[in-house]
């Protein structure tokens, strides 16, 4: 419930009105219903019900008793009242969640991702863990929607159609609307899943007409009104008001359909009444709900409480929302007739009533309500001034983002022109919903828009601080080659307002990190971070600190140190999931992180490799940038290469080149071709390999890193796809793309990058029986991937295989490299494990043991039983041994015949 002026709720964070999540508080001269309350009791079996009915038809009256049955008996009933902003799925679903919990059902964690606007979160996801939570709940559930006529919404109406299709046994939906809804409501009612209640089965019958009017004597005027109002509950209700004021009701008039005998009672009603109390009616209906300050305030006097003491008759059109009566609405039908006297009456007066609404709001803390009655006075400078108060664009900071989205949403879009500020607003809550190019139309339009010559004293100041933060984010997710390499961060001013700026510094420290990052300055990126944290955690915004973590997970994966990567990934995790929800899209952007760096370590399950997918989809449609994609697309095409699923690494390729083209990430782009390259180098498909080879070389300029720095990711990687690509017919120039990619990742640090070359190296060297060439390039390898555990980095490419092989015999002759010796045994064996040319292992595929592997790849080198005893440390019986079990396991007798059989296969 809206506490009364003296609301302890008036922080800026603060948009939900509580009114809307409790029914209204019956009248003791309402007729109790109690043969339709057993009729809802009945369908309680289907898990939705739609009440259709005119205004007047007691729906709202009905639905108010039957709760209190149903809560007496201990079950759980939700309540909303909706309203016109509620068109907005994100926003309605934040209500059915506070809805819910007001009734008592344990919603968790959803409660406060809700109060933040479920920021960034897919409904979908939503949706599926709100249900579930109610299953699990094992109790009797139902959530009331009441006045759905006033949404008029098709991606509302599909959330419902969800809601209903899904519903556990124990959930029951029940739907009040004036006119029949737009979803699929005969769907539902012809596959049992919901029931429809009209106006028929609502009208009094003559006993509850009897009962309404007890205290009219004149049985003839009985008559009369029941054949006029047909039972409809309003009509029978304002008859009995205007009889009980002493009105001499014209019966001749009672005709008509139910607008016109409406309005005909209301008009008899209202007419008996003195003159300050009819205008206090009229003035105060423009609020959907109303105190005595509030009231005082519109209708221009003092006296709100003497007056509504007076008006204490008029119970059933005047309904309580609140036990201790401190505020009220008007019955819709009867506020619908006092507006049309008001706008008879004194339309001149209308805005100057909906601007003193405002101003008393504005003062109760309530920005919302403040701010769509500006809208309504038609000062619109008014309500952006009240929308920019509130904090602008800095809300979604703060997990505002709901917040945010209803005011603007307040605003007519086709005025946002005349407002720089918000359109600046509106363009970051675009950019966060994926929609950058959007974004960026909006952010340029303010930023040349005439308007802005007209700020004056600090809003000047404020605009410009808003141009430069959200002129620095949109320049990162466009990853703006020119903005990000001379990103910097200014000394910390202060607001027009006098206090310390630490949001500012620490959004344009993340940014200046991403341009580092983009440029390789590694280190410098670490002391940004910290920097970044420290104005994140000052001005108290979780959601950029969560960004922070992400950065510092990034920077330690390009220079190796993947605990420390893996710690702050898992920490950025925790903090999206306590904070923003565990399908939001900071815990998505965490997520691709922590599951990129898991499978290099070859420590994610089919299960984690699932929800990394789901997360990198997440992270496709809402928010990303350059570093996050190409991490994770060179985790799922490396992925596809281990395990020989080509199409699988085709997908992840073409879906990186259609994000690339919306957003307009020319880098990316780039990655993409060096990926498809390998892929192409891979399947042995030679058209494509010299078509992308031929693309990637022409732009491919050898230590272009050194004057160009943006690209080093991108020519790293294109090094890496060229040598791959050479390596067959021309390993000389595949060792040239080598060198200098290798002389980029040790000049800035990149120690995993350069890890992945050392060992490409090792392999061109074993190919041209460079093999102490070979093993040294390895040996640097290994000693940088096996403290961090990085199995999977060195088990590509496949034809690594040879080279460790080789390694390994060397390695044994020399025991202090036992420990290298056995991580490689690890990477050999992993590489076994996908070595089958049918990435659908067939049935009968042949399994060797690790040590029979190693003896049949001796065996390979022609060596005799006794030298593969001496290279393996192993007796000859042993050799015996396992040589047996290795030919009976390939079905063979004869050396040769294993040889041949095991190449066949791929084991070797």
């Amino acid at each position: 419930m809206k506490a009364a002026s003296s609301n302890p709720q008036k922080s800026r964070n603060v948009w939900v009105v509580r009114g809307k999540l409790r029914p209204p508080l019956s009248h003791h001269s309402v007729i109790r219903r109690v043969e339709l309350i057993r009729l809802l009791d009945d369908i309680l079996e289907y898990q939705a019900s739609i009440i259709v009915a005119p205004a007047g038809f007691g729906k709202t009256t009905l639905l108010t008793q039957w709760r209190a049955r149903l809560e007496k008996r201990g079950d759980k009933i939700g309540w909303l009242t909706m309203d016109g902003q509620d068109a907005d799925p994100y926003r309605l679903v934040c209500y059915c969640i506070f809805a819910l919990s007001e009734a008592g059902v344990e919603v968790g964690q959803l409660e406060v991702f809700a109060q933040q606007g479920l920021t960034e979160l897919p409904l979908e996801a939503v949706l599926v863990r709100l249900l579930a939570t109610i299953e699990a709940s094992q109790e009797r559930v139902a959530l009331v929607l009441d006045d759905y006529h006033r949404v008029e919404s098709e991606p509302v109406d599909e959330l419902i159609d969800t809601l209903i299709g899904n519903s556990p046994r124990n959930f029951h939906l029940i739907v009040s609307s004036r006119q029949r809804p737009s979803f699929s409501v005969a769907q539902h009612c012809m596959t049992g899943k919901g029931i429809q209640i009209d106006s028929e089965t609502l009208r009094f019958s003559d006993d509850e007409i009897q009962q309404a009017l007890h205290d009219i004597a004149d049985v003839g005027l009985i008559e009369t009104i029941k054949r006029t109002t047909e039972g409809w509950p309003v009509a029978v209700q304002l008859a009995r008001l205007a009889y009980a004021d002493g009105i001499v009701m014209d019966r001749s008039a009672m005709t008509g359909r139910e607008g016109h005998i409406a309005d005909y009672f209301s008009e008899q009603v209202v007419r008996g009444l003195d003159d300050d109390l009819q205008t206090f009616l009229t003035r105060t209906a423009i609020l959907d709900q109303f105190n005595v300050e509030l009231a005082n305030t519109v209708y221009g006097g003092d006296d709100a409480t003497l007056l509504l003491r007076r008006l204490t008759d008029l119970g059933t059109l005047i309904v309580r929302l609140d036990e201790a009566g401190g505020w009220y609405r008007y019955h819709h039908l009867f506020a619908e007739f006092l507006l049309k006297l008001l706008q008879e009456r004194e339309p001149h007066r209308i805005g100057l009533l909906h601007a003193s609404a405002s101003v008393w709001y504005e003062g109760d803390g309530d920005t919302q309500q403040a701010v769509r009655h500006a809208v309504a006075a038609d000062n619109l400078e008014r309500a952006a001034e009240l929308i920019e108060s509130a904090g602008g664009w800095e809300l979604i900071l703060f997990g505002g983002i709901g917040y945010l989205r209803n005011l603007l949403g307040l605003m007519p879009t086709a005025k946002l022109a005349d407002f720089p500020r918000l359109e600046i607003a509106w363009a970051y809550l675009l950019l966060k919903m994926g929609k950058v190019a959007e974004g960026r139309a909006y952010f340029d339009r303010a930023l040349h828009n005439p308007k802005v010559e007209a700020y004056k004293g600090d809003r000047v100041n404020w605009f410009d601080r808003d141009v430069l933060n959200i002129g620095a984010l949109l320049h990162s997710y466009e990853d703006n080659e020119q903005a990000l390499c001379s990103a910097d961060v200014p000394e910390q001013i202060a607001l027009p307002g006098g206090a310390p700026d630490s949001v500012t510094p620490g959004v344009l420290s993340c940014y200046k990190v991403v341009g580092e990052l983009a440029q390789g300055r590694l280190d410098s990126a670490g002391k940004t971070i910290r920097e970044a944290m420290h104005f994140m955690r000052q001005s108290n915004s979780l959601l950029g600190l969560n960004y922070c973590y992400i950065h510092s997970a990034v920077k330690n994966f390009h220079q190796c140190h993947i605990n420390q990567a893996l710690a702050d990934a898992r920490e950025s995790s925790v903090m999206a999931t306590d904070n923003f929800g565990s399908d939001s899209g900071l815990k998505s952007l965490s997520d691709v992180v922590l599951g990129v760096l898991l499978f290099w370590r070859n420590q994610i399950s089919e299960e984690g490799w699932h929800n990394f997918q789901m997360a990198y989809e997440h992270i496709s449609r809402y928010d990303g940038w350059f570093d996050i994609y190409s991490l994770a697309l060179e985790a799922e095409v490396e992925r596809a290469l281990l395990r020989g699923d080509f199409e699988s690494g085709l997908r992840g390729v073409e879906r990186a080149r259609r994000l690339a083209q919306e957003r307009t990430l020319d880098r990316l782009d780039r990655h993409a071709d060096s990926l498809a390259l390998i892929l192409a180098a891979e399947r042995r498909d030679g058209g494509e390999q010299r078509m992308l080879a031929l693309r990637i070389e022409t732009r491919h300029e050898l230590g272009a890193w050194k004057e160009r720095s943006f690209i080093w990711r991108n020519h790293v990687y294109e090094a890496m796809a060229l040598a791959i690509h050479h390596s067959a017919l021309d390993p000389a120039r595949s060792q040239i793309y080598l060198r200098d990619a290798i002389s980029c990742c040790r000049r800035i640090g990149a120690r995993f990058w350069l890890m992945r070359l050392l060992c490409l190296t090792a392999v061109v060297f074993d190919g041209l029986d460079k093999r102490r060439r070979s093993i040294e390039a390895l040996t640097e390898a290994l000693g940088v991937a096996q403290p961090e555990g990085l199995i999977v980095a060195v088990s590509r490419p496949r034809t690594i295989l040879a080279a460790f092989r080789h390694a390994q015999s060397d390695w044994r002759r020399e025991p202090a490299n036992t420990a290298t010796r056995r991580f490689a045994g690890e990477a050999i064996n992993l590489l076994q494990q996908f070595a089958t040319r049918d990435p659908q292992a067939p049935e009968g595929q042949i399994c060797l043991s690790p040590r029979e592997m190693e003896v049949l790849w001796e065996l390979s080198l022609g060596r005799s039983n006794k030298q593969i005893a001496r290279s393996l440390y192993m007796t000859e019986h042993t050799v015996k041994f396992h040589l047996k079990n290795v030919f009976r396991k390939l079905s063979v007798n004869r050396r040769t015949e294993a040889i041949r059989i095991a190449t066949e296969a791929g084991l070797i």
